[in-house]
């Protein structure tokens, strides 16, 4: 019993991460890259070989610094610039889903909606 725990002990100090670290500056640089540019269609792909890392590295990387998947991100990143373009603009919606990133008006309404708990034409009557 107290090798096991000795055992337990052991791999939980190897698996240890440190939350005061910060992230890497090519992390930070993708991370800025995708706040900056995400209202175009980039792919984790592109972000990768912008940074010069491997796709899978960037991706694994930026979910233990910021909790999250990177096209996660691109999405809330989506989602906060479409809440004040409802709110200020008159545009069709189909206009401002293409205009933030998203692919078509289906996937952009699927994606607020997951995000807000509301479709985008409920959200803009809300305001009105």
């Amino acid at each position: 019993m107290e090798g096991m725990a000795l055992e337990l002990l052991a791999q939980t100090a190897r698996r240890e991460i440190n939350l005061d670290k910060q992230p890497p500056r090519w992390l930070r640089q993708a991370h800025e890259l995708m706040r900056d540019r995400c209202s175009e269609a980039i792919t984790v792909g592109e972000i990768a070989a912008t940074i010069g890392v491997h796709p899978f590295h960037l991706t694994r990387m930026f979910r233990q610094f910021y909790r999250c998947a990177p096209g996660e991100f691109l999405r809330r990143c989506r989602i906060e610039q479409v809440t004040t373009r409802l709110q200020s603009s008159d545009a069709s919606l189909a206009q401002i889903a293409l205009e933030s990133g998203f692919a078509d008006q289906s996937q952009f309404t699927k994606s607020f909606k997951r995000a807000t708990g509301l479709t985008p034409g409920e959200y803009r009557k809300l305001l009105a």
